[in-house]
């Protein structure tokens, strides 16, 4: 297998990187601690360097990109904004798409209707007078720089931590064909998930077609009951406690 070719990217001028990037098709681009470097195929190494330099920076082949360290933890953030967080390593994938793969995606989008203010930009994608770009970016960094406390900490942060506690949840990973009734599948999960996460909650208990949230909460607050009135250790299974427990999921909690 041919390794690919990296050019470490010294900026010298403001240029159009856009550019550089449709051309040169499929590229790979890693941020870290304030140095660029760009990863391609070899064959096209020297048009990265020429392009690079009508762009306005200087591109230096070396061995390779800096990769995520030890017990680094990835995340995806939702758009290609700069973050200015030290430590991070930001990785961002590119590729151009063709003219057939640009018209699906536009289709699903909605964006071939021809009363679109922007139908002319839409139009030179589908002719070939301009190009669709597919991007995707990961961002890696020590476990303790994604906890939702230093997050908030850092001014300008485009980063949030999530805490997700899926119900019961169907896969097909278990090799059984159908569904339990009770089980949520996947797609749901993640529509509950991305729902929460733009309302910016932390906590993401997602429910499922037998346990509702008011039920999760109850449960929550007798587990956490079991400490503050030591009982025993999972009490609602105790026997002494079965009874009690069945009561106050009949009613209200505290």
């Amino acid at each position: 297998m041919i390794a690919p070719a990296t050019l470490r990217v010294v900026p010298l001028a403001i240029g159009d990187l856009d550019s550089v990037l449709a051309t040169l098709l499929a590229v790979r681009l890693v941020r870290a601690d304030g140095d660029v470097f760009l990863t391609c195929a070899p064959e096209d190494a020297q048009a990265a360097r020429t392009l690079l330099a009508r762009a306005g920076a200087r591109a230096e082949p070396c061995a390779a990109a800096p990769a995520p360290a030890p017990g680094f933890l990835p995340a995806r953030p939702s758009d290609l904004a700069p973050i200015a967080i030290g430590g991070l390593l930001d990785i961002v994938t590119t590729r151009t798409l063709t003219a057939g793969e640009a018209a699906t995606r536009l289709r699903r989008r909605g964006l071939l209707r021809r009363s679109r203010p922007d139908a002319a930009r839409v139009r030179a994608v589908l002719h070939g007078d301009d190009r669709l770009i597919g991007w995707r970016r990961v961002i890696w960094a020590e476990r303790a720089l994604f906890r939702a406390h230093e997050l908030r900490g850092i001014k300008g942060c485009r980063v949030t931590a999530h805490l997700l506690v899926p119900g019961f949840t169907f896969t097909g990973m278990s090799g059984r064909a159908e569904k339990p009734p009770e089980a949520w599948t996947a797609d749901q999960v993640i529509d509950f998930l991305l729902a929460r996460m733009a309302e910016g909650d932390f906590y993401i208990l997602c429910p499922d077609n037998a346990v509702t949230r008011e039920m999760d909460n109850k449960r929550m607050q007798w587990a956490m009951e079991d400490v503050i009135k030591n009982r025993p250790a999972l009490s609602r299974w105790h026997p002494d406690y079965k009874d009690a427990f069945a009561a106050f999921m009949g009613g209200k909690p505290d």
